[in-house]
């Protein structure tokens, strides 16, 4: 079982489970949250994993990072149509996108990823940059950092 994901009113939790993400639909029973319905999937895939779901500050839509092919990379989901949309496809030129977060308006999602090492640098030692990508699909991610050399790991979170 992977971290929970609470929907903005907090009535529903995604999780993956065996590699695809669920939905789990909540009704307050006065006290502790209890399942009001079974859990439905969101995603099913074969040999590949999708994790760290967020859902956009709108509740429309569902932000993970997943595989295609043996590359990560990260989709939106439509929680109303069930439309994917590979929202790096093939435009992201740092490797292990992570993490993704909305912005306040839901248009964009920032996101970390390894960025390049320096030459002689051990490839243990990892740098993450972030960067922002519109949600919809189109335009090329934009590197915000720039953590070369210094072994660095970022996290996002959008400020309101």
């Amino acid at each position: 079982l992977s971290p929970l994901t609470f929907w903005p009113d907090g009535t529903q939790i995604v999780t993956t489970t065996n590699g695809d993400l669920w939905l789990l639909t909540l009704e307050p029973d006065g006290h502790t949250l209890s399942p009001s319905s079974p859990p439905e999937p969101l995603t099913r895939t074969v040999q590949e994993v999708e994790r760290q779901a967020a859902f956009s500050p709108d509740g429309t839509r569902l932000a993970y990072v997943g595989g295609r092919n043996g590359r990560v990379t990260i989709f939106t989901l439509n929680l109303a149509t069930s439309e994917v949309i590979n929202v790096l496809a093939g435009r992201n030129r740092a490797d292990s996108p992570a993490d993704p977060a909305w912005s306040p308006d839901s248009q964009f999602l920032a996101f970390s990823a390894r960025g390049p090492r320096e030459p002689r640098q051990s490839p243990c030692f990892v740098n993450y940059d972030l960067y922002v990508v519109s949600a919809d699909g189109t335009g090329t991610p934009s590197s915000l950092t720039n953590t070369v050399g210094t072994g660095v790991e970022l996290r996002v979170k959008w400020g309101w």
